[in-house]
């Protein structure tokens, strides 16, 4: 019985380690380089034009706007964590509370895609609340994005 337990366990930790391999290649160590630091800033704000784009097209799309929309909502997430991974231990300390205040924002733009589900099913069109969705999201998008740049440069990130 032993031996079979102990088999179990081994292919149970196996299986996990396949399944994290995926994960683990995004783990990236920290870039605390001022051109780390610039490449993940700029990562960041063409995340933001990209979402910004997306959410202009995004309702000339018979089908599949809203999927697109949220992909590159999530793409602007991760880089945004990209970034703060980049941070020195100085800079993550000194911009805490802006870095809080920018993943805040984030959360908040993010209710823009419940709204557009409540929208829906409360027996809105969906054409006209992804309209809407997309309008919210795009200056959301824009506002944060100002927020996003004046706490970079108070922070020092890229220098």
């Amino acid at each position: 019985m032993k031996m079979t337990f102990r088999k179990h366990v081994f292919l149970a930790v196996l299986g996990l380690g396949i399944a994290l391999l995926p994960v683990a290649g995004q783990l990236v160590p920290v870039q605390t380089s001022p051109s780390g630091q610039r490449s993940a800033m700029g990562a960041v704000q063409s995340q933001v034009s990209a979402l910004q784009n997306a959410t202009q097209s995004a309702p000339n799309f018979v089908t599949g706007g809203y999927d697109m929309v949220w992909q590159q909502f999530q793409s602007l997430r991760n880089a945004f964590n990209g970034l703060a991974y980049s941070l020195s231990p100085q800079q993550a300390a000194n911009g805490a509370n802006e870095m809080a205040e920018l993943s805040s924002g984030l959360d908040i733009i993010q209710e823009a895609f419940g709204n557009y589900q409540n929208d829906v099913a409360s027996g809105r069109s969906p054409n006209a609340a992804l309209d809407d969705m997309c309008q919210v999201l795009y200056q959301a998008s824009g506002v944060w994005l100002q927020e996003f740049n004046q706490d970079c440069s108070r922070m020092g990130v890229g220098w």
